[in-house]
């Protein structure tokens, strides 16, 4: 699991109901959301910049996907 410390953003996480948990960022406000995934081998952390520049008017969600 990625750690808070990998960006400044701080992270968020569920637990699935397989047991699995899966971290998340969650920034922002807007009426709009952009959902952000992550490619092969990367994390929810790269769009770290992205988010620091967008959030002022969307709400960002980047999906650290399992595995």
């Amino acid at each position: 699991m990625i750690s808070s410390t990998t960006t400044s953003l701080p992270y968020q996480k569920i637990q699935l109901s397989n047991g699995a948990f899966v971290s998340y960022l969650d920034h922002g406000a807007g009426e709009q959301t952009i959902l952000m995934l992550h490619g092969l081998a990367t994390y929810s952390g790269t769009w770290a910049k992205n988010i620091e520049g967008l959030q002022k008017h969307y709400r960002c969600v980047a999906l650290d996907l399992p595995g």
